[in-house]
């Protein structure tokens, strides 16, 4: 009898466990929560520099070029209207945009698909056409450079400023990483569960081992009652 009840304690206290109850234990030290690594941001003014550069760079070369590409194209062509038409879409439309286009291409090289084209390619178009009118009438010739000169060195300043101007006004805003978020997971205690089934396990093989068992406990271990 001493035995049996030595057995049923041993799987009383396998089985408590199960239903919540063990021994009491240390919780864990807390782990420290998970941060995300610090981002190197790109930094603003250095973006809009290139923008600046780029779009002045622009600016000089394709004011006079334009300028002499259309003066070609008119007289190379027989018709004054047929050549005076495509000319003077060439004068207007391709400072502008190589201008606001390099310059915002500049500044997305930093932050990419911060900067838009749009919508201050609306302000730029009639800058530079308004600028093409004025010249125009005070008799701007690419042949004479007393008068080309201040022409690209006004559009060089006028132009890049207003197109990089509206493109940060424009900008969209710069995304934040999403933090990392700690994931706790209760610790399991291996030890507190398995001490006691290894005690069950070993009364278990003691029980087995004893040559007579009472006649109540033996039926039980032999499958039947």
């Amino acid at each position: 009898m001493r035995r049996v009840h030595t057995l049923a304690a041993a799987l009383v206290t396998a089985a408590l466990p199960a239903v919540g109850w063990s021994q009491p234990r240390l919780d864990p030290a807390p782990r420290p929560p998970v941060t995300a690594p610090p981002v190197n941001e790109p930094s603003e003014p250095i973006a809009i520099l290139d923008g600046v550069v780029a779009a002045v760079a622009a600016t000089v070369v394709t004011v006079p070029a334009s300028i002499g590409m259309a003066r070609a194209m008119t007289l190379a062509s027989p018709d004054f209207l047929g050549g005076a038409i495509p000319a003077l879409l060439f004068l207007g439309f391709a400072p502008p945009f190589a201008a606001h286009g390099l310059g915002v291409v500049a500044m997305n090289l930093h932050e990419p698909r911060r900067y838009n084209l749009w919508p201050s390619i609306f302000a730029t178009v009639p800058l530079h056409l308004g600028a093409v009118v004025l010249g125009s009438v005070l008799g701007v010739n690419l042949r004479d450079p007393a008068t080309l000169l201040p022409f690209v060195i006004a559009e060089a300043i006028v132009l890049p400023a207003v197109s990089i101007t509206l493109s940060w006004v424009s900008r969209r805003p710069r995304a934040r990483p999403p933090a990392a978020r700690a994931r706790s997971r209760p610790a399991l205690d291996v030890a507190a569960v398995r001490a006691p089934l290894v005690r069950a396990a070993i009364e278990l093989r003691s029980v087995e081992a004893t040559p007579a068992l009472p006649g109540i406990v033996a039926p039980l271990f032999a499958g039947r009652f």
